[in-house]
């Protein structure tokens, strides 16, 4: 899927619940309040490389969900600024309160396979 394609996907995630796409990305959030079996990540459709700390092209804040049926360690082996290719299911839009107070809803994934390929950091 090209990147285009994915930002159309992730504006309207909900029409496309339970279907399944391969996406990119790197984790922006794994920690205590995330847990072991769910981190934030900027997802998109193409793979591209870290440059500078990031990865500019794939800004698409999204959640993903592993509820211990990925394939090998899942996001068990995941870490904040790690950059991943992902095998997922599209799950319904997830809402939550940002740090500021806010209310944010972002696409949701559930994974079927995760595989690490660089860190940003």
């Amino acid at each position: 899927m090209t990147d285009r394609e994915f930002k159309l996907m992730a504006k309207d995630s909900g029409t496309h619940f339970d279907k399944c796409y391969r996406i990119h990305g790197y984790v922006t959030q794994a920690d205590s309040s995330t847990g072991t079996l769910t981190v934030r990540a900027n997802t998109c459709g193409e793979k591209h490389e870290p440059k500078y700390g990031y990865i500019a092209d794939c800004d698409t804040n999204s959640m993903l969900f592993d509820f211990g049926t990925a394939k090998g360690e899942g996001l068990k082996a995941i870490v904040d600024g790690d950059a991943f290719e992902a095998d997922v299911i599209v799950g319904k839009p997830y809402s939550y309160q940002t740090t500021l107070g806010g209310q944010l809803t972002v696409p949701s994934f559930f994974l079927i396979r995760i595989e690490r390929y660089a860190s940003v950091k």
